[in-house]
């Protein structure tokens, strides 16, 4: 499924992919046992981080190299955002309603820091950044689908959106485009797509540690 840089990368980050398999908010999701408030504050947040990441998506296009780039941009992200969304949709319709959502000092760290890297940087480092979102909750996805307990569960939906056919399918497009705008590359944009990459799946594993503690800003 990936090529040269996106399997170099991914070696590289595997140590911290598999904390974040590992992470009690993941484990309990796959047993079932998480409690349905800590996953409501998961999607929340989840919710809110998708308005940010969508602008941060955006903010690529204008710097991809072709037409034909362009088109399976779009299409990915269309298809991608509309997927999720439901799924939000789908968990936020089962709670009252009135909150006001605020973004939680993780949420806010990762979605600034995918902003400045889409926006001030080359289209592969910004890709670079975006890119762990959608392969580890492929990765994720795929391990509680093979090991999860399939009698009623109550996070049915999740595992069913990101273990997916058409959700897997838009993870092998934004692969791909990684690895296309990866190569001719200096060595200097490469290193740079290394630590976008690096830095945004730390982010991903505090996102997940951030809804299992039930984070909020302390004052």
């Amino acid at each position: 499924m990936s090529g040269v840089w996106t399997q170099k990368i991914w070696q590289q980050a595997a140590p911290i992919i598999d904390q974040i398999v590992q992470q009690p908010f993941n484990q309990e999701l796959m047993e079932g046992t998480l409690p349905q408030e800590k996953f409501i504050h998961y999607i929340e947040q989840d919710a809110l981080y998708l308005k940010e990441y969508g602008r941060a998506l955006a903010n690529i296009i204008p710097k991809l190299q072709n037409t034909e780039q362009t088109s399976t941009f779009l299409g990915f992200l269309k298809d991608t955002i509309i997927v999720e969304n439901v799924l939000h949709q789908q968990y936020l319709s089962k709670t009252d309603g009135q909150t006001q959502l605020k973004a939680t000092p993780t949420c806010v760290l990762y979605t600034q820091f995918l902003l400045a890297q889409t926006s001030m940087n080359h289209a592969a480092i910004g890709m670079a950044a975006i890119l762990p979102c959608f392969w580890i909750y492929k990765h994720v996805g795929d391990y509680i689908l093979a090991n999860y307990q399939k009698n009623n569960h109550p996070y049915f939906e999740w595992i069913q959106t990101y273990s997916g056919e058409e959700y897997g399918q838009a993870v092998k497009v934004a692969i791909h485009l990684a690895d296309q705008l990866a190569q001719n590359q200096s060595s200097f944009v490469q290193k740079q797509m290394d630590e976008a990459f690096m830095m945004a799946t730390k982010m991903e594993y505090l996102f997940w540690d951030s809804a299992y503690q039930l984070a909020t800003w302390p004052i």
